[in-house]
């Protein structure tokens, strides 16, 4: 009995050992490709909505109000102006151009006008800040009233 046990298990590693396995087929795992297109975004961001310029007396010129200007965009302004309308009290007005303004912290004021004027060159770079310093040129002759203008930029990339 035991000899046939051992040819038994001597056959049953023989075909163990001589067994080969079946492999399956190479498969190829689809691919896709992908694309992606980030499109220009240009965000000006103005840091407060309110200028003040106090109470100056006819014939003076206002305190300076400074607005920051930032580019929260990944692209370049490459068109950036400044406008306003006229100064209104009701009745009383008085001209967009009393309104001045420097982006170039040189003290050097270019009156605001209705069509607009370039600010910074007209461009303001991609993560990039700059400051505007407005004040209000006071008329001899103004009327007394509180006045107010609306002051815009206008901006593409």
């Amino acid at each position: 009995m035991r000899k046939i046990i051992a040819a038994l298990t001597a056959v049953i590693y023989g075909v163990m050992l001589t067994a080969t396995p079946i492999l399956a087929a190479t498969t190829t795992i689809p691919q896709i490709q992908a694309s992606v297109t980030v499109e220009k975004v240009c965000d000006l961001n103005i840091n407060k909505g309110t200028l003040n310029f106090g109470s100056p007396l006819p014939g003076t010129t206002s305190n300076s109000d400074t607005v920051t200007l930032t580019n929260n965009g990944n692209t370049a302004i490459t068109s950036l102006k400044v406008s306003g309308n006229d100064w209104s009290a009701g009745v009383p007005t008085m001209p967009v151009g009393q309104t001045e303004y420097d982006d170039n912290d040189d003290s050097v004021f270019t009156k605001l006008t209705l069509g607009g004027t370039n600010v910074f060159g007209g461009t303001l770079a991609d993560n990039a800040y700059d400051n505007v310093d407005f004040h209000v040129v006071i008329p001899t002759d103004q009327a007394a009233a509180t006045y107010s203008q609306a002051i815009t930029f206008t901006f593409g990339c």
